[in-house]
């Protein structure tokens, strides 16, 4: 999500007052099996999406498959995933 926000710009030595599209990112704290795993930043929008595709890159999870249940209330998603000592456990690169 986009919104218009006042900013100062800087044009050769003149500042100025101006309107900018900033996008909206707000905190997002996942918890696997009942521990905090980690908070990101996001955007508001499309969460679930974010959370299985962050946990399927970094290895959490092969698949949905892995994933028991999945609950986003306001900015805290609780996840339960078959596997819970891949978010222990950092793997050996």
């Amino acid at each position: 999500m986009k919104k218009d926000h006042v900013c100062l710009k800087l044009d050769g030595e003149e500042i100025h007052d101006s309107m900018d599209c900033v996008v909206e990112e707000s905190p997002l704290s996942i918890f696997i099996n009942g521990r905090h795993f980690v908070t990101a930043m996001t955007s508001p929008h499309m969460a679930e999406e974010f959370i299985l595709g962050y946990l399927f890159t970094e290895r959490i999870i092969n698949g949905l498959s892995d994933v028991e249940s999945l609950e986003i209330e306001g900015r805290v998603a609780r996840l339960l995933i078959s596997n819970p000592i891949k978010a222990i456990v950092p793997e050996s690169r």
